[in-house]
């Protein structure tokens, strides 16, 4: 196992103590697909063969910035609409806000 391998294998150590440190963010969902995917990127890490350096950075693990939106009574306008209409809505929603982070 080389150095540069043993590096990634504590980033994604660090990475899962700092995702169970913090479970009370994510939804149970959400926090179980987190630990499972970490779980497998460190299987990987520590069973792949040394030669296969170039593969890891093609699935390496990024900081990524996530933004939530709570549209005000969305449950009870997707009642009140049909399904294209309300996937119209949200979709538009999305483009919107799209934009604005896009000028930052």
């Amino acid at each position: 196992m080389t150095t540069d391998n043993r590096s990634r294998i504590e980033r994604v150590r660090h990475a899962l103590e700092e995702v169970q440190a913090n479970k009370h963010v994510f939804s149970t969902e959400t926090y179980t697909q987190i630990i499972l995917a970490l779980m497998d990127k460190q299987r990987a890490l520590q069973t792949r063969p040394t030669n296969s350096e170039q593969s890891v950075e093609a699935d390496a693990i990024r900081l990524v910035t996530v933004m939530f939106a709570d549209i005000k009574d969305s449950t009870e306008l997707a009642q009140q609409l049909d399904s294209e209409t309300w996937k119209s809505v949200l979709d538009l929603a999305h483009q919107k806000m799209a934009a604005v982070i896009t000028q930052s």
